[in-house]
This record gives C-alpha cells, sequence and structure tokens, in this order.
C-alpha cells in the first residue's frame, strides 16, 4: 500500500473512531429539548419530574457501572472491532425503540442498555486507537474529539428539535446515526484482536517499570509535597462531581426555562445547540486561557458559569436565554479542561496518581449526572424554589459561590505552602 493510500485509510479510521465517540459523548443528554414534552406525557400518569428527568441520566449509572467493571475485561478477550460494532448498533437500535414506547418504564430501560453499550465503547476507543496510533499523534486525536463532541452534540440537538417538530418521541430517530456508525466500522476498520499472551506479557513487564518508574519519583518527592498534591486531586474531585450534580440539571431546565416562556420544541433546542456549539468554539481557546489565568482560570470559569446560568433564570426571551447560554455554554466549556489540567499535578508523585486521576474524574462526571436530579430536586422543593427559572439562577449562584470558594482555598493552599517551615 502506498503511503498516500494508507494516510487515507488511517484518515478514515481516525474518523469512524472519533465519530462513534462524539456519539457516546451525545448519547445521554442529546434528547434534552424534549424532556419538556416527556414530563408533560408522563406526569398526569402518576410519575414524577423526577423520575421522567432519569430519561437523561440513566445512561450514566450503566455507563459508570460498565467503566469500572467491564473496561479490562472486555479489551482483553475482545476484538475491539467486535466492541464497535455490538457497542454502535446497541445504542442506536435501543434508541430508535423508544421512539415507539409508550411506557416511562420501558424507556428507561432501554436507555439503562444504551449506558451499557457506551460502556463498550469506551475501551474500544481505549483499546483501539491506542493500539494504531501512540504518543502525539494519539493526543491530537484525543483533543480533536473533545472539540468535535461539542460539534456533534450540537449538530445531533438542532436535529432532534426537526425531528420533533411533528411529535417530539420522534427525536429518539436521532439514534440512528449510530446503527450507521456500526456498519461504517464493520466495512472500513480492520480487525483488532485482542492481545495475544505475549503482548499481555509484555504490557505487564511494562507495568513492572512504570511501577519501579513510580517508586523512583516518590522517592524524589517530599510527602509533605505528596499529600498536599492528592489532597488537592480528592478535593478537586470532590468539587468536580458537586458541580456535575448542577451542571446536569441544566439540561432540563434550559428547556424548560424556553417552553414555560412560551417557546417551542425547536426553540429549546436551538438554546441547547447554542451552549454547545458555545462550549466547543470557547475550549478551543483553553491553552491560551489556562496561559492567561494559570491556575485562576478555575474559578473565574466558574464565575461567569454562574453568570450565565444567572441571565438564563432572569431572561424572558429566548434571545436572551441564548444570550445566557452563549457565557454559560462557553466558559463551561473551560471549566472541564481546567480541572483535569489542575489535578495534573499528580504527575509528580507517580504514574498511579495518574490513574487514580483519570478515574476520579471519569467517576464524578457520570456519578454526578445520575445522581444530579436525586439531589437537586429535593433540594429546590425543601428551598421553595419552585419555579424553572428560579432553579437555574439558583444553580448560577451554587456556581459563582463555588469559584470564591476554589479562589480562597488557592490562596490559602499558596500561602501555606510558602510559609517558611
Amino acid at each position: 500500500m502506498s503511503d498516500s493510500a494508507q494516510k487515507k485509510q488511517y484518515g478514515m479510521m481516525a474518523m469512524i473512531t472519533c465519530l462513534l465517540m462524539c456519539s457516546m459523548t451525545s448519547t445521554a443528554t442529546v434528547i434534552s429539548p424534549i424532556i419538556g414534552d416527556l414530563i408533560g406525557k408522563f406526569t398526569p400518569l402518576g410519575y414524577t419530574a423526577t423520575q421522567v428527568k432519569q430519561i437523561l441520566s440513566i445512561p450514566k449509572l450503566s455507563t459508570l457501572v460498565m467503566t469500572i467493571f467491564g473496561v479490562s475485561f472486555l479489551i482483553d478477550r475482545v476484538d475491539n472491532k467486535i466492541l464497535g460494532i455490538i457497542g454502535s448498533a446497541g445504542i442506536g437500535i435501543c434508541g430508535v425503540l423508544c421512539a415507539f414506547v409508550d411506557s416511562l418504564n420501558v424507556i428507561l430501560f432501554l436507555r439503562f442498555m444504551q449506558g451499557v453499550f457506551m460502556g463498550m465503547i469506551a475501551p474500544f476507543f481505549a483499546g483501539y486507537l491506542g493500539r494504531l496510533w501512540d504518543g502525539d499523534t494519539f493526543k491530537r486525536l484525543v483533543g480533536l474529539k473533545q472539540t468535535a463532541a461539542g460539534l456533534f452534540s450540537a449538530v445531533g440537538t438542532f436535529t432532534i428539535g426537526i425531528l420533533a417538530a411533528s411529535y417530539f418521541q420522534n427525536a429518539f430517530f436521532w439514534y440512528a446515526i449510530d446503527i450507521v456508525i456500526a456498519v461504517l466500522i464493520a466495512i472500513f476498520l480492520p480487525s483488532m484482536p485482542a492481545p495475544t499472551k505475549e503482548e499481555r506479557e509484555a504490557a505487564k513487564r511494562k507495568t513492572e517499570e512504570q511501577k519501579a518508574l513510580t517508586a523512583a519519583r516518590k522517592g524524589s518527592v517530599s510527602d509533605d509535597e505528596r499529600k498536599r498534591v492528592m489532597r488537592t486531586l480528592y478535593i478537586m474531585t470532590f468539587l468536580y462531581f458537586l458541580m456535575n450534580v448542577v451542571r446536569f440539571a441544566t439540561y432540563s431546565q434550559l428547556t424548560l426555562c424556553v417552553t414555560e416562556n412560551g417557546g417551542s420544541t425547536m426553540a429549546a433546542a436551538t438554546a441547547q445547540t447554542v451552549r454547545q456549539v458555545s462550549a466547543a468554539v470557547f475550549a478551543i481557546f483553553f491553552k491560551e486561557v489556562n496561559k492567561l489565568f494559570k491556575k485562576f482560570s478555575i474559578p473565574l470559569s466558574l464565575l461567569l458559569t454562574g453568570v450565565g446560568m444567572c441571565i438564563i433564570g432572569r431572561a424572558s426571551t429566548t434571545i436572551m436565554i441564548c444570550v445566557g447560554a452563549v457565557v454559560f455554554g462557553g466558559f463551561y466549556g473551560l471549566v472541564n479542561p481546567a480541572f483535569y489540567n489542575s489535578v495534573n499535578n499528580a504527575k509528580k508523585v507517580g504514574g498511579t496518581a495518574n490513574v487514580k486521576n483519570a478515574g476520579f474524574m471519569v467517576i464524578a462526571t457520570d456519578l454526578g449526572g445520575y445522581l444530579s436530579a436525586y439531589i437537586m430536586d429535593p433540594l429546590f422543593a425543601v428551598l421553595g424554589i419552585t419555579s424553572t427559572p428560579g432553579q437555574m439562577f439558583f444553580g448560577g449562584m451554587i456556581f459563582s459561590v463555588a469559584s470564591l470558594i476554589v479562589l480562597v482555598g488557592m490562596l490559602f493552599l499558596r500561602t501555606n505552602k510558602k510559609a517558611p517551615a
């Protein structure tokens, strides 16, 4: 095969795998524009709004379970290509079936299964791309996925608004794209068998070398420094969990803010699309923002995210809601990489901390997303915040207060570190 043909083939492989990951990233929340319609359909049947909102969040639960218990088992025993085909086709079939179902429990089951199939795609992405490319190429593909996922979600959300124009459950037909992706994987991607015994032994030796390197690093880092870094990791992960609890509630709140102001499902889809595009665009400039504000990029991003949510909560027109969505989505698009970047200091204490870093952040995202309705809805009930705009405004205040807490904490840690022994 000529070099140009090989580059074209690898380009196709990269495109399909990144498309697959974009789909997985948007699976749980892309149908958020119709959550108001779903609540309107099922609450008269005796279900609570919190139960209906689980349509958005329950895939997070099953994905989390698969991520924790199924990743290493699958990636070492199943052809990575097969994982991609089954995972993508499963997401598509379960999603499309939701369009024909009138039972909330059945829809929740199908959405739960979507999360299971999403958990199958995670090892596919890591295993497949990691074995085809390494180093800077792999990092570029992962970085491309972050931006592409936001744009893909925006296209999906806008398309769902169009599909829902005739009947809101038609929005679930969006998931047919995952069936198409499964076909593309089957046709264009080569097989990637599970590692052989020799490859597993080589990986084991590499792990042992990493452990030795970790021990060497630990020897060069003081116990106080290691404790400080790990304490920061745990604190930032807990804060990230809380931020995801609040953020995930906004997927339904943003839609309901539009519809309660007289907007259509298409208008809600437009607002969600604006938020997602803004997040994708702002994320492109994260390096520049982080270079300018350094560690303080986290409190700044949290503060402006809260400002955007407050604008939405006080808006009386769809246009103003979209303005707030630009600020909210854009600066939250900086929060994610800022948090990941802050805990990256765990490198100082070796490879084990890096694994904890990645694992904790994934758990914080999925667990926070799943528990969001169960935490936020009772909280709103206790505080007597019954209106959706009021709930969005309160969420914005939480982000703003969090920014001050993070800022004070950073200043305290910085002062404590500089204090003489």
